[in-house]
């Protein structure tokens, strides 16, 4: 279960119009491969959200009667974490093995062959964020209270500046402030380059659907040297672009392919649902809110396992995850 605390006296920040703040922790412990998944749990903890001065948009979560302008959202047990594909809404596991021709000429220890997705099992009962945790996601409702009907936006920044942003958290986050991956000398945080985040909006037959998917950070390369050593590259002006981006949603044998153009940071829209990848270069809309109601939206996280930074060399990784809501 999580519990949710609100917070009405502490400072806030100056941000345009109404703005929300979502700053979240994950940790990602025991991986293996490249699709790796969770045999032990990790802990999720200090959720905080904040809406700023500046206008009448209100926050509401769990059984608070009254909007806020500020949340504090803890959770009490610990979940476990793995690798996913999906678009927010449907979610799938891997089917992992070793295609007949890749073992033909592989004497001995078969796992010096990389294992490959021969097909996808679908996660079902994904009615609310409890499930979505069980199979390794973060997820969390909300709702957005407004006195009139407006789209909602996501901004790339904060009236001081802060973008809307997944990135490694810094090492005095680590209890032991380690955050060094045994495979190499790097972040282990840098598993945020095979994050996934959504915002899901529910429509009025009582579905949450994406409205919103977006992959955060991609300034992030891991590859290997000419001797075979793992490193990652996270100057910009050197990364290379990853050429796409694959959702999967209902049918997952017609995934949505977003090519990135070979660019670090863009967004399209497909079927009424915005797809970015890199730094926001503009609010981008993620909802229309009726005025005098609650507006209820999910969020949802997750490492996409068909994402080239998802590798067990980037394990039990600390990210920290901002976003800038307003009108």
């Amino acid at each position: 279960m999580a519990t949710v605390r609100t917070k009405r006296a502490k400072l806030r920040k100056k941000l345009i119009g109404a703005m929300f703040v979502a700053s979240l922790i994950f940790i990602m412990i025991s991986v293996s491969f490249s699709w790796f998944s969770s045999s032990e749990s990790a802990s999720v903890s200090g959720v905080k959200m904040e809406v700023t001065e500046g206008d009448s948009l209100l926050l509401k979560m769990g059984s608070e009667e009254d909007g806020v302008k500020d949340l504090e959202f803890d959770f009490d047990r610990e979940y476990p974490l793995k690798a996913v594909s999906g678009n927010g809404k449907y979610f799938y596991d891997a089917i992992l093995g070793y295609p007949d021709d890749a073992l033909d000429n592989v004497e001995g220890d078969h796992t010096a062959v990389d294992r490959e997705v021969l097909g996808y099992v679908p996660l079902s009962g994904l009615e609310d964020c409890e499930d979505y945790m069980r199979f390794g996601m973060f997820a969390y409702d909300f709702s957005m209270h407004i006195d009139r009907d407006t789209p909602v936006y996501i901004y790339p920044l904060s009236s001081d500046d802060v973008p809307s942003a997944v990135t490694p958290a810094p090492a005095s986050d680590y209890p032991d402030g380690n955050n060094k991956s045994p495979y190499g000398d790097f972040d282990i945080g840098n598993v945020c380059g095979a994050m996934r985040v959504a915002i899901l909006q529910k429509n009025a037959e009582g579905s949450y659907e994406p409205t919103f998917v977006w992959a955060p950070n991609t300034t992030i390369e891991l590859y290997k040297d000419d001797d075979g050593a793992l490193h990652v590259e996270t100057d910009a002006e050197k990364v290379n672009p990853e050429s796409k981006y694959i959702y999967l949603g209902e049918d997952s044998s017609s995934p949505i392919e977003i090519s990135s153009g070979d660019s670090l940071q863009g967004s399209v829209v497909v079927d009424g649902v915005t797809y970015a990848w890199g730094a926001l270069e503009s609010k981008l809309k993620i909802g229309q809110l009726s005025g005098s109601t609650d507006n209820n939206f999910r969020f949802v996280a997750w490492v996409d396992g068909n994402d080239r930074e998802c590798h067990n060399a980037l394990l039990s990784g600390l990210i920290v995850v901002k976003l800038h809501f307003g009108l």
